[in-house]
């Protein structure tokens, strides 16, 4: 924008200042004022040193006495001093008559600066600026340009100079009076180089305020805090639920408890969360989305298809299926055929869908790479389980409940966050959350155990004999769990020293079983059949059973559980899957090494030099043209024969060698043959037969090696 400068060419006085107001706003000016009045110059601009047209105070009076001398040399007139009362400088006669330019002396600039500098320190104080002109002076026809550096010229200059300070000063009052945020000014025209200082303190030409300082630690700690007495959670935005009412955040907080405290979930695990649909599993899920907020958890989904409700089951799955999509969290769904596997393992439908579920959530933590599975019991469902193994029959352990932490793989543990919550606390969070969930229609079915405990048992235990059954009989459990934690430290220890433990099969040292206390002996029991059913609850009387074969003769046997069985041999109780149990049967070269099963055999050519005969019953060398080109590794079978070496040409029955033997049951029913297609070569680990034996005429030699894992 141009200057007022540009648009008006003629002069213009300054505005009458008033001493008493130009003294009280320099007082009342701050730091925050855009344009602070200035009162002295120090220093000249560079552009009045440099200028010709522009000469000092000490040149006008350096010419004015060079003037007066060359009158009186001359004999003209001398020259009046200007008047003090108007401020104007009477022109010289002479030059105003002929009108041409009075040679100026010229001085050096170092010269010119050095005496403003010595006449500004020494300079009276400033004059209150001189009235402004009448009116007809502005409108006056334009004069006739004036010669440079005449007095006339200088006077033109300094009565400008006089009107663009006035002019400022205006501008400067003008945006003192605005209300809004302050801007920078701009700056008039041939003033941007001038430097001014003032006498207030902090003034710095046109300087923009700087922003209001942030308020002191006593103003905020005056501030109003806030009335609730617990944290506040977030949700995720994507999530479209309320905000958490104050009456579930103690739930949340109980749940982080137990999650930081009691089971140890480090900060960032990966959780698979085990869900069904119902209210218990549908809160689970919610406390731990809105803490995995504040401690980083990896959450996944898993759910089982049973397939016993027909359409409800499809329901329950796409339930899930949606509530995962809610919550933008991955879903694992598997379908399973509870009822064949029932009949199959001879189990119950409520046994065999729990084996089927706790299978599949142990699968899908190594698919996940799952630290944790967070299954939702509550203390209901530690009431319910002390009362129906109290039914039942069982141990410390059974009568123990649940408890929160169990392993579940070799990598992942299995927890319970909500076993402190009861039921009804679960209900009062969901409504308040305003959660949805479904029900179960075979939760009211009262052919389950379960359900009469949960519909028939505990109702009335609550109304006629204790209000709070509940939580009494999961601080019961609480009791028993802590001193089933203590007991198990010793049998662990104990186990270790009295079992051996192999694939499928755990072998217990029967004499130094048959010494402990009865106690003990059931405890080390069900720790054995712990290793066998990934260490799920035992019945009371499965226990004694095996019990029962310490004093039973030898070869007897027990159904335990399931595909379990015990046997008593000579010198130990032993405890075996026969699910793991499978026939042999293996085409081979004589020649090669080859796995099969638990099994591995190599046949190998050595020299004679190699042979060390007896030294081990799974070595064993053949002479090679007696074997044929085809073997077979197989399971024995009843009715086999063959000639042991030592006994000549005589046939026995492999069953008959192995009972002489004195084999273990397991050992007797997992044993292996090498044979051909009409004989048996060697009952791998015992003995070989006479009729593949080395002799004198023997030339090449096979070594057979044979491992059992």
């Amino acid at each position: 924008m141009p200057s007022s400068r540009s648009k008006n060419k003629q002069p213009r006085a300054p505005e009458p200042q008033h001493p008493q107001r130009k003294r009280r706003v320099r007082n009342t000016a701050t730091a925050s004022d855009v344009e602070p009045r200035a009162t002295t110059v120090t220093e000249p601009s560079a552009e009045r040193l440099s200028s010709p047209l522009q000469p000092s105070d000490e040149e006008l009076s350096a010419f004015i006495s060079q003037l007066k001398q060359s009158q009186r040399s001359t004999g003209a007139p001398t020259m009046q001093p200007p008047d003090e009362t108007n401020g104007q400088p009477p022109q010289h006669a002479g030059a105003a008559a002929s009108n041409q330019p009075i040679p100026v002396p010229q001085q050096t600039k170092p010269a010119a600066r050095q005496a403003h500098k010595s006449k500004a320190r020494t300079s009276p104080p400033e004059q209150p600026p001189t009235p402004p002109a009448p009116p007809e002076a502005e409108q006056s026809p334009p004069q006739q340009p004036t010669p440079p550096n005449s007095v006339a010229h200088q006077q033109q200059h300094h009565a400008h100079s006089q009107s663009e300070s006035g002019n400022s000063s205006k501008r400067r009052r003008k945006h003192r009076r605005k209300k809004s945020a302050p801007t920078p000014a701009a700056t008039p025209a041939g003033q941007e180089n001038k430097p001014q200082t003032t006498d207030q303190p902090h003034a710095e030409g046109n300087r923009v305020p700087e922003p209001a300082a942030a308020p002191t630690e006593p103003q905020k700690s005056t501030q109003q805090k806030s009335k609730r007495p617990h944290r506040t959670f977030i949700v995720r935005d994507l999530v479209a639920m309320p905000e958490i009412p104050d009456e579930c955040i103690p739930t949340i907080e109980h749940v982080e408890h137990m999650l930081t405290s009691e089971l140890d979930v480090e900060p960032g695990a990966s959780i698979l969360i085990a869900i069904s649909g119902g209210v218990d599993s549908v809160v689970l899920l919610d406390i731990l989305f809105i803490l995995s907020f504040e401690h980083g958890y990896r959450l996944h989904l898993a759910h089982v298809n049973h397939k016993l409700r027909a359409e409800e089951s499809d329901r329950d799955e796409a339930f899930v299926r949606a509530l995962a999509k809610r919550y933008d969290l991955p879903c694992h769904v598997t379908h399973a055929e509870t009822a064949a596997f029932a009949r199959k393992h001879r189990l119950s439908i409520e046994e065999a869908a729990r084996e089927l579920r706790y299978r599949f959530l142990r699968q899908m933590c190594g698919t996940t790479h799952a630290q944790y599975c967070a299954v939702a019991h509550t203390a209901d469902d530690t009431a319910e389980t002390l009362l129906l193994n109290l039914v039942r029959g069982s141990g410390l352990t059974g009568l123990a409940a649940i408890p929160p932490r169990r392993p579940l793989t070799k990598k992942a543990a299995l927890i319970r966050p909500l076993i402190g919550i009861t039921r009804q606390q679960i209900l009062q969070y969901a409504t308040a959350r305003s959660l949805e969930w479904i029900e179960d229609s075979t939760n009211t079915d009262r052919s389950f155990l379960r359900n009469r405990i949960r519909h028939e048992v505990l109702p009335t235990l609550r109304e006629q004999f204790n209000p709070r059954i509940i939580e009494t009989l999961a601080r019961t459990a609480e009791l028993l769990r802590q001193a089933d934690g203590f007991i198990e430290s010793f049998i662990e220890s104990t186990f270790l020293q009295i079992a051996t433990i192999y694939d499928g099969r755990v072998e217990l040292n029967k004499n130094a079983l048959g010494q402990m206390h009865p106690f003990l002996q059931g405890e080390l029991i069900e720790r054995a059949l712990g290793e066998l059913t990934d260490h799920r609850t035992v019945p009371h009387a499965a226990v004694e059973r095996v019990r029962s074969l310490l004093t039973a003769e030898t070869g007897t046997r027990q159904s335990v559980t399931g595909s379990i069985v015990a046997v008593a041999d000579r010198a130990h109780l032993v405890l075996s899957d026969e699910s793991t149990l499978q026939a042999v049967y293996l085409p081979i070269f004589k020649l090669g090494t080859y796995h099969i099963g638990r099994f591995t055999i190599t046949l190998e050519e050595v020299e004679r030099n190699d042979v060390r005969l007896g030294a081990d019953p799974n070595v064993e060398y053949f002479d090679y043209d007696k074997l044929p080109y085809r073997l077979f590794l197989r399971t024995w079978q009843a009715g086999d024969r063959f000639a042991p070496i030592g006994m000549g040409n005589r046939e026995v029955l492999v069953a008959d060698y192995l009972t002489n033997a004195k084999a273990s049951d397991y050992d007797r029913r997992t044993a292996v043959v090498l044979a051909t297609a009409s004989d048996i070569v060697w009952l791998c680990g015992y003995r070989m037969s006479e009729h593949f034996k080395l002799t004198n005429e023997t030339r090449r030699i096979i070594r057979a090696t044979f491992q059992r894992t």
